[in-house]
């Protein structure tokens, strides 16, 4: 009975993401998530995430995401471009993510940040 009672207050390892960073690429930072709160099954749903840069010559090529039940983990991944001309502007890239899903129900969307934290979105797909 002790043995059922410890097991069922252990940490669930699956909250964990295992996105890995692809080779040649940086973990880039995330400042802002916006766009839709809900949704229909199937349907595309574009957010806007918002990343800092040091120049014009910084890009975000690709997110990966990892999904635990309803919970998406989002990591934001890309470099800076070299020997090219750039604007010395450091404004914000927009970089579109696109979310759907084959069933009903809330999603929680962790945009995880170079420090690990994370920015929380929340969508209900109905």
């Amino acid at each position: 009975m002790a043995i059922l009672i410890l097991t069922g207050c252990e940490k669930n390892n699956s909250d964990t993401t295992t996105i890995v960073k692809p080779e040649g690429l940086v973990h880039w930072d995330v400042i802002k998530v916006e766009g839709p709160t809900s949704g229909s099954v199937n349907d595309t749903i574009i957010l806007d995430v918002y990343c800092p840069t040091s120049s014009g010559c910084d890009y975000i090529s690709e997110f990966l995401s990892d999904k635990h039940r309803n919970t998406v983990f989002v990591k934001a991944f890309g470099n800076t471009l070299k020997d090219s001309p750039c604007t010395l502007a450091c404004t914000p890239i927009v970089a579109r993510y696109k979310f759907a899903s084959k069933s009903k129900g809330q999603f929680e969307l962790q945009f995880i940040k170079t420090d690990n934290t994370v920015i929380k979105h929340f969508l209900t797909i109905r």
